[in-house]
């Protein structure tokens, strides 16, 4: 929840607004977060879920969300096809599988690395990924060779 009166808010970038509220994380706390019986915020956060979206499937919006803003934003500061590049994914968990599989299926991105210390979540995140995957220490990873890096 933003102030809609500073100078992000005011330019589309409310993700760096000062004021800006997260329910129940701030300290102290402002707003209570999900789990409260009942929560008061702005209509203006408020967003009807579609009829055909799956009530199971909605939890997932946001992050899918982020993940597609993050490769959206990355695709206009390449200066060739995103396809065409070296992605390199830091993490395999929600958002860095998300990532990766907008980059590899929607993208149609043929070079995507992904890092996770975990080697349990590695493992399970390229079931699903054409991808390379690594531990964060393994020398297959070059600083120089990845054009983009999600992390």
């Amino acid at each position: 929840i933003t102030c809609d009166q500073c100078e992000y808010c005011k330019n589309g970038r409310e993700h760096l607004c000062n004021k800006r509220i997260i329910l129940g994380m701030n300290k102290p706390i402002i707003r209570q977060g999900g789990f409260a019986e009942f929560v008061s915020i702005p209509d203006k956060n408020i967003y009807e879920l579609p009829k055909n979206l799956d009530i199971k499937e909605a939890p997932i919006a946001e992050p899918c969300a982020v993940a597609l803003h993050a490769v959206e934003i990355s695709e206009k500061e390449l200066t060739k096809p995103i396809k065409n590049a070296n992605a390199l994914v830091l993490g395999s968990g929600a958002i860095g599988l998300l990532c990766g599989l907008i980059l590899s299926k929607v993208k149609n991105c043929k070079d995507i690395v992904i890092v996770d210390p975990n080697d349990k979540r590695l493992k399970e995140s390229l079931k699903y990924l054409n991808a390379k995957g690594f531990k964060p220490d393994n020398k297959n990873i070059f600083s120089d060779y990845f054009e983009i890096i999600f992390d």
